[in-house]
């Protein structure tokens, strides 16, 4: 919503909200004001207060308005709880008695490996050779005069 929305759009959005709450689902309605409309957030709240009339039959407050920067939002949740086909199928699943599953085997610890007598250990790594510093780059012939190029 923004502070100046109007009967039609709010109408719309209102209806919508509706629908959702009816499915069980929460609703955020927030307001953003823009530019100047911040110094008039009484509007804001109105229209907030005109949207819990409005969908009080099916959904109550979670959060009160609160403003956040530039926006002032409201969380309204269901009455009813939403249930589904899939959660009913779980709760029908869950009532099943299920079959007894084999206790685990419990797992005895490996022991430490032990070294065998004709291991012989690693020899030390030797240390890389050092580097000979790089040649001198001989000087490039110099150029004819006039300090462009050949012609």
């Amino acid at each position: 919503f923004r502070p100046g929305t109007d009967d039609h759009d709010y109408n719309f959005k209102m209806k919508h909200a509706h629908q959702w709450l009816d499915e069980g689902d929460k609703v955020k309605a927030t307001i953003f004001f823009r530019g100047r409309e911040i110094t008039h957030r009484e509007l804001g709240a109105k229209l907030l207060e005109r949207l819990e009339k409005d969908l009080a039959p099916v959904g109550e407050v979670e959060q009160r308005p609160r403003m956040e920067g530039n926006q002032m939002f409201f969380i309204f949740t269901p009455k009813r709880h939403k249930t589904s086909k899939h959660e009913g199928a779980k709760a029908e699943a869950a009532a099943k008695p299920k079959p007894a599953a084999p206790p685990p085997q419990p797992v005895e610890p490996t022991p430490p490996a032990q070294p065998t007598a004709d291991a012989q250990p690693e020899p030390p790594a030797q240390p890389a050779p050092p580097t000979q510093p790089a040649p001198p780059v001989p000087a490039t012939a110099a150029t004819p005069e006039g300090g462009g190029q050949p012609e």
